[in-house]
Formats: C-alpha cells, structure tokens, sequence
C-alpha cells in the first residue's frame, strides 16, 4: 500500500529527512531536503531538491548535492551571492567530524563543491546544521553543537573565512539540539523599519529523554548577541521535526516547513517505496 498524501511533498521513491536550503528565487520556492537516493531507508545522505511557483505543485529536480566518498551531505541552508546560489551544508565525515562546507550554483540546479571544504571546522563530532543570512553588510551564521546543546554564532564577508561571535545556552544537560533558525518578526505584522518594533526567533530543534519537540524562544540579536526567553513549543503533536524558514521570501513574509515525522520512529512508517514526508508550509 502506497499511503503517498496529496498535499505533502514527498521524495518519488527514495528516503527523506530535514527541509534545507529553502529559498525563493527567481519567481521560484525552491526546497533542498536530506535525501537518500539509493533507498527508501536513512543513510547516503544528500540533498535532493524540488520547486514550487506557488507551495502547492512540486516539481522534482535532479539530485543537488550528491554524498561522496568519505563525506554525507547533511543539513544547511542556501543564500543568493551576488549571481550565483551558495548552498551551507554540514560535511559529516566517516571519522565521525562535522564541518561545515560550501556548494556553488549559476543556475540553480547543478551545484559544484568549494574546492577549500571545509570552510568551517571545530574539530568536533556534533557541529552542524548552519542557518547562514544577512546582516547589515555581512553574512551571519547560526549553527549547532548538538550533543553539548549549545548554539554558535559566527559571521562572514566571503561565505569562506569566518569569525566567532558568541554562543547561547540555557544549561539543558540532556538531549540534543538540532536544526536552528534565526529570523526577525516584526511586532504585529507592521514592518515599521523601527528596531524596537522587532522581535528575533530562534528556532530549534531539541530530542531528548522525553521525545522530539521544535521549540522558539523570541527575543533580540544585535549582531553578535543572542538574549531570548524561554521555549516555547511550536506544534502541540510528535510528528514535525527539523523546521525551517525561507530566505527572501517576498513581500516581507516568514513561510515555514518541517519534516512530518518524529526521528523515534520515522524509520519504520509502512509507506513504499517512498519515505518522509514535508509538513504543509
């Protein structure tokens, strides 16, 4: 039995995971996703990509960001570069090291690998995800130690060389912390241009003894700090995980998606040949 829903964007017969990469550019919602091409089961992680003139129609897309040899393709987001796309990945090396690397496209479709990878190393075994926009007049990446649930930021002029700014925690000392997002809302919807008008949301993913959550905490960034509340969770039930924003979205909008699925149990939902599903934006 098939279970494929209509709504939800799925892979066509292969393994997905985590929304990444989501960007709207040239008239175009385009969704990169942690994908195995070989299978219907986790593993050979890479991105896959779909795009959508409206978040309803999906047009499937060739493989992006293929994993090879030593090196799995795990989660990231993308940004525009002056005429090309930049796509910021995790490189989850055999070793067990994550580092964060870099992919060029002209077109949108067909990415090329930096040939300095990685472009941001910490030695470590649990720093990924990066969430990587626009500052003022330069970039700002938000990433992740997961095991130590800790949130790093760092910042960039070239996407390649990049400089510390500061970290954030709360003293959680169980779970995982996964997935970030980093955003600005205005207070209301009314883009005032006025800073005390705004609010700034990070978003997280957490995994813990308790199962999986996407939680927000909402306060103020000013460039190198982050000061934010306390969490708060963003859907009442198990199965959404890994959620994400768009970058440059028009008209000033914030449009989210998630993975449907709880990472517990995502392996074993009966659905064939296909696995994973996408939340509604």
């Amino acid at each position: 039995m098939d279970f494929r829903p209509h709504a939800h964007f799925t892979a066509e017969d292969t393994w997905l995971n985590d929304p990444n990469g989501l960007l709207f550019h040239d008239g175009r919602w385009h969704l990169f996703f942690q994908n195995n091409p070989e299978g219907p089961d986790w593993g050979n992680m890479s991105w896959g990509h779909a795009s959508s003139a409206d978040l309803v129609h999906w047009d499937r897309l060739p493989l992006a960001i293929p994993h090879e040899g030593p090196e799995a393709v795990f989660s990231g987001s993308a940004v525009v570069d002056g005429s090309r796309i930049a796509a910021i990945y995790t490189s989850a090396y055999d070793d067990g090291r994550q580092a964060q690397s870099l992919a060029w496209s002209s077109d949108g479709v067909t990415f090329t690998k930096e040939a300095s990878n990685p472009v941001l190393d910490r030695a470590s075994t649990g720093f990924r995800d990066p969430k990587v926009f626009r500052y003022d007049d330069h970039w700002v990446m938000v990433t992740v130690e997961a095991d130590e649930r800790l949130v790093v930021l760092y910042r960039s002029e070239d996407l390649l060389d990049w400089e510390f700014l500061s970290s954030f925690d709360d003293g959680t000392t169980t779970g995982i912390w996964e997935c970030p997002d980093l955003f600005p809302l205005p207070l209301d919807g009314d883009d005032s241009g006025d800073p005390d008008d705004v609010r700034w949301v990070l978003l997280l993913s957490v995994n813990g003894p308790d199962g999986s959550d996407v939680v927000y905490r909402v306060g103020s960034f000013d460039g190198v700090h982050l000061d934010v509340g306390p969490p708060r969770s963003l859907d009442a039930g198990p199965d959404v995980y890994a959620a994400a924003t768009w970058t440059d979205a028009p008209d000033g909008r914030r449009v989210l998606l998630g993975w449907m699925a709880d990472p517990d149990y995502a392996g074993s939902t009966p659905t064939a040949p296909w696995r994973g599903a996408m939340t509604l934006p």
